[in-house]
């Protein structure tokens, strides 16, 4: 065994000078890291890294609320076929805000097309101003979306160390000015919609609620597009309002079948929001915990190499201590 030698400062490559500035830190580097499975089983590692995801909570949720509602509109499907276009927007739905609850950016793409349905609908049905804040608000809203999400997603690559593309957006929280901000400028929007769907539109229907839903839809999207995890408190609020619009609708005009599957529409959408914030909430806690794999910088110091170069000088093996040790 050849004696220790350490090496000299001018041998030291590239790469290590880098890994001295850019290091990677994570507090929960375990089996369940998607890299580690594929280093330590190789083939196996994607069939493992799913039975873990089945196990987490998050999963378990999600499977409980998509065979709930697939259930609840199949049944109201059965109970009349020719709504099949609302039935169809449901299921839209369902798939489109759990893959933006999963930051994933195509779950926007489909969200357009699911305003364009769910507009129709409103519109046949005579609720103009849910038919103005679907196609005039929040198509324009899912296009900005998609721009912001996008640049965010090429900034965070640009400064990505490791050869797998991000596909997933970084969460943010809103400071407490922010929140002063949004509050004041939902109350002047619910008054500007509520003005403007009375004496302009003349709408007669569950007017308050409308007005409120545009206002808290616009400034929700908005935050979306921003990746606030508070976005979800001001989506869940809307889609409240919009299940009583449906609901108010019901116990003037009576019972049908287009309010009932609304309502299981707007049902779906304010679970999925609640438990959105709570996931977006606990991705905003790792990454800044450190739990997850994110970059730190450090400065070199070259003093403290020079100091460990010469300890590790002094360093020699001793062939019969080793031997001792070892019999």
């Amino acid at each position: 065994m050849k004696a220790l030698k350490f090496k000299e400062r001018d041998s030291i490559n590239n790469s290590y000078r880098k890994n001295l500035i850019l290091t990677k830190c994570s507090k929960s580097y375990r089996i369940s890291n998607h890299e580690l499975l594929i280093k330590t089983y190789g083939k196996n590692s994607f069939r493992l890294n799913l039975i873990n995801d089945l196990k987490s909570k998050h999963s378990k949720f999600k499977i409980i609320w998509f065979i709930t509602f697939f259930i609840l509109g199949a049944i109201l499907f059965s109970l009349n076929t020719s709504k099949w276009l609302n039935i169809l927007d449901l299921f839209f739905v369902m798939i489109s805000i759990h893959l933006i609850s999963e930051r994933k950016i195509i779950g926007i793409y489909l969200g357009i097309i699911e305003c364009a349905i769910y507009g129709f609908i409103c519109f046949v049905n005579g609720y103009y101003g849910e038919f103005i804040n679907s196609c005039f608000l929040y198509i324009p809203l899912y296009i900005f979306e998609i721009i912001s999400w996008m640049i965010s997603l090429k900034k965070q690559n640009k400064h990505n160390n490791s050869d797998e593309e991000i596909k997933e957006i970084r969460v943010r929280k809103l400071s407490k000015n922010n929140y002063v901000i949004y509050s004041t400028i939902i109350l002047l929007i619910t008054a500007i919609s509520f003005v403007f769907l009375k004496y302009i539109i003349k709408q007669e229907n569950a007017l308050v609620f409308s007005a409120l839903a545009i206002s808290v839809s616009i400034i929700g999207e908005f935050m979306v597009a921003k990746r606030y995890m508070e976005s979800y408190i001001l989506l869940y609020l809307s889609q409240l309002f919009g299940m009583l619009i449906w609901l108010q609708g019901m116990l003037q005009t009576g019972y049908n079948i287009d309010s009932i599957i609304m309502i299981t529409y707007f049902l779906a959408t304010f679970t999925n929001s609640i438990y959105s914030y709570y996931l977006w909430r606990n991705v905003y806690k790792k990454a800044i915990s450190g739990q997850r794999n994110a970059l730190y910088k450090r400065k070199i110091k070259i003093t403290k190499i020079i100091k460990l170069r010469n300890k590790f000088k002094e360093l020699h093996w001793n062939k019969q201590i080793d031997m001792a040790k070892n019999s």
